[in-house]
C-alpha cells in the first residue's frame, strides 16, 4: 500500500542501502513463499532471521513490521534505523505491560 500522503521527494527518492536493506528483507521471505526448496538455500538468511526475531518474541508480526517500514516511504537510513528502533522499544515495552 502506497502512502500517497507523502511529498513527491519522498515517495520517489532512492537510497540504495535502503533499497539493498529492503531487498535483503525480501530475500528472508524465501522460505515463507516457498521458494527455497532445501535447507541449504535459506541458511544464510536464518541466521539473521533469528537474531531479529529473538530481539522481540512473540510480539514480533511480520506484516506490522512490513508496513512500520513501509509507510512513511524512502528515507535515510539514520532516520529509518532510530524509526524502527522507536517502533521496536515501543513494541517491547507492550510486552512488559502484557506480561
Amino acid at each position: 500500500m502506497e502512502n500517497d500522503q507523502l511529498p513527491m521527494f519522498r515517495r520517489f527518492i532512492w537510497y540504495g542501502a535502503y533499497g539493498e536493506g529492503y531487498a535483503l528483507y525480501c530475500e528472508s521471505l524465501g522460505q515463507k513463499l516457498g521458494i527455497y526448496t532445501d535447507p541449504y538455500q535459506q541458511m544464510g538468511a536464518l541466521g539473521n532471521e533469528i537474531h531479529r526475531a529473538s530481539r522481540l518474541g512473540d510480539s514480533f508480526i511480520l506484516s506490522d513490521f512490513h508496513e512500520e517500514l513501509l509507510k512513511d516511504g524512502c528515507m535515510p537510513l539514520d532516520l529509518l534505523e532510530k524509526k524502527m528502533d522507536e517502533w521496536a522499544n515501543k513494541l517491547q515495552r507492550q510486552r512488559v505491560i502484557i506480561d
